[in-house]
């Protein structure tokens, strides 16, 4: 099998519909450390990220979308915590249960679980 090596141009392109561009570089970046660790090329196939991965604004945003889980809701509606203690728990909870992608800004990716 012949592989071609995609650039983070191309790959921003192959998935610009279902992230922005902070989020699809920061995944890019993660997916080829991932293939350079583990010495395997990745193919790709932006039909099989879209399903694996999705893009928020913020932590909040994804945490809103799981917000059946008892501790995303506990977190969210916890009245001590102020904005940035809510995140930082968040952040915490979906590195135990997920795969995390972070941004350089506020935006994340997270692995669909």
């Amino acid at each position: 099998m012949i592989y071609n090596e995609v650039l983070e141009g191309e790959f921003v392109d192959a998935v610009k519909e279902d992230f922005t561009a902070e989020q699809a570089r920061a995944l890019y970046d993660f997916l080829y450390e991932l293939s350079e660790d583990i010495g395997e090329p990745m193919e790709l196939d932006p039909a099989a990220i879209r399903g694996d991965f999705g893009g928020y604004d913020s932590i909040i945003d994804a945490a809103e979308e799981y917000d059946y889980e008892d501790a995303i809701q506990d977190i969210l509606q916890n009245t001590v915590m102020d904005e940035n203690e809510k995140e930082n728990e968040l952040l915490d909870w979906f590195r135990e249960h997920t795969l995390l992608v972070e941004t350089a800004t506020d935006e994340v990716v997270i692995q669909a679980f």
